[in-house]
């Protein structure tokens, strides 16, 4: 899963908030996944393990922030296996963590985004969706995220220090 889906909690926000990253790229392969005999409810559960490990780290109170890179991601690989797993995760945050997001970046958004939002934003309610900001390349999300954390917490490949390791943890 770290392979396909690289993620990590990198550290902490200007507002004291776990920061949580997540990548889907052009080698973020679910359908692979399940191929291999790794199902949808498996992917969920770790999905609900590794959000379980954040909030202990917050020590069960407050909110987090979200950074989804989307760099890289092909619209091949948005197919009904990623919809569901999108489903899912939207589907249990929603009914056990409804008010830790605190802000989400979707960053280094692909062109054909638009279209794909119009399926997954019917998923989330109202309060959710304004909380979600979608931008594109560095220059539209350097200047948003730096007003809400140090950009320093970012992965090396975003012009950070962090360094994504197997097990999903955030290091510099």
């Amino acid at each position: 899963f770290c392979k396909h889906v690289p993620h990590a909690e990198l550290g902490r926000d200007m507002e004291g908030r776990a920061v949580v990253y997540r990548r889907f790229h052009a080698g973020t392969r679910l359908r692979e996944m399940v191929k291999l005999g790794i199902d949808m409810q498996k992917l969920a559960r770790y999905n609900e393990w590794f959000t379980e490990r954040v909030l202990e780290s917050m020590g069960h109170k407050g909110q987090w922030t979200m950074v989804i890179d989307l760099e890289g991601l092909v619209m091949r690989e948005i197919d009904n296996t990623a919809l569901d797993f999108l489903r899912r995760v939207i589907s249990v945050d929603a009914a056990h963590y409804p008010e830790r997001l605190a802000k989400c970046f979707i960053i280094n958004a692909p062109g054909y985004l638009p279209w794909i939002w119009r399926i997954i934003s019917a998923w989330l309610d109202t309060k959710t969706r304004n909380k979600i900001s979608i931008l594109g390349g560095p220059d539209d999300w350097n200047h948003v995220l730096a007003g809400t954390l140090d950009l320093q917490i970012l992965p090396k490949h975003l012009g950070g220090a962090s360094v994504l390791h197997e097990r999903g943890r955030g290091s510099s």
